[in-house]
């Protein structure tokens, strides 16, 4: 139930999440606004970590490219109705011979995708779960026999490692080595010797003496003139100024206050936080 702020006492302060009165105490320091926070600290935590797994796997699939989902997390298996769906989109022919998808293809890579609860996967995968009851997990399935990558014939499929794949591509000419390889098909694109650009421009190239020519340490001139580097508020997109770094520092140092709480009350990340009382940033501030 909201209460009149009015008929609080001068040192309570009703929170907007949790609706109870607190001291002011209880909330951060706004100081952008010069006035004390809505929430109070506990809700504040409360509702700026990812407290469900539910969040936390859903930011994770949007990090995970739809590309890589198929290979790196736990397939679902497919309804009924959706298996159903996926047999009838794939052409199946005889048992020697390929099985192509006729539904969505990735553009890098070509292979089949189906789409369950809005996630795509890749189909050859899929039928492999379907045909052996297992999900492959990390491991590769390897079209092995035809390198056909829309082919969903789970005779021409096998599971495998990284390794395993990198070979069958050798041994189907998909991936040139040695002489048939494309650097040594063409020798003319890559100079050697004589021909290189090192051999005929050689003032270009840095050697010796030159090395020790460019200005390091204290002949450099962020320390030989520092007044000409920008640093801090000088920079014109600081959140902070030195007087937050000098407090932030003591509330870490002297007051051990966890470093998630000091990014709270300043507005930044605790990543930020991290660096600025390690000294990696901002090092010009005592």
């Amino acid at each position: 139930m909201a209460i009149e702020q009015s008929t609080l006492p001068t040192d309570l302060k009703q929170c907007s999440t949790c609706r109870e009165p607190k001291p002011l105490g209880d909330f951060y320091i706004d100081k952008r606004r010069n006035q004390l926070h809505s929430r109070c600290k506990k809700c504040d935590y409360e509702t700026s970590k990812p407290t469900t797994k539910a969040y936390q796997q859903r930011k994770a699939a949007q990090r995970t490219p739809l590309v890589m989902l198929g290979r790196y997390r736990q397939m679902p298996m497919p309804s009924l109705e959706q298996q159903k769906q996926i047999w009838t989109t794939i052409d199946v022919r005889g048992a020697d011979e390929c099985w192509p998808w006729t539904g969505d293809i990735y553009e890098n890579g070509g292979y089949g995708k189906f789409s369950i609860d809005g996630i795509k996967w890749r189909v050859h995968r899929m039928i492999w779960m379907l045909t052996f009851g297992k999900d492959p997990g990390e491991l590769l399935i390897r079209h092995k026999v035809c390198e056909n990558p829309i082919c969903c014939n789970f005779n021409h499929l096998a599971i495998g490692t990284e390794k395993e794949n990198a070979e069958d591509a050798i041994r189907h000419g998909r991936i040139k080595t040695g002489k048939e390889s494309f650097p040594s098909q063409h020798p003319e694109l890559y100079p050697h010797g004589d021909d290189h650009w090192t051999r005929r421009n050689p003032e270009k190239v840095p050697r010796g003496p030159r090395i020790g020519d460019y200005p390091r340490g204290d002949k450099h001139h962020s320390h030989s003139r520092p007044e000409t580097v920008a640093r801090g508020t000088a920079t014109g997109h600081a959140k902070l100024d030195e007087p937050d770094i000098i407090e932030i520092r003591a509330m870490w140092h002297d007051q051990h206050v966890e470093q998630q709480e000091i990014a709270l009350r300043f507005g930044v990340s605790r990543a930020t936080i991290c660096n600025i009382v390690n000294r990696k940033v901002w090092k010009h501030v005592p």
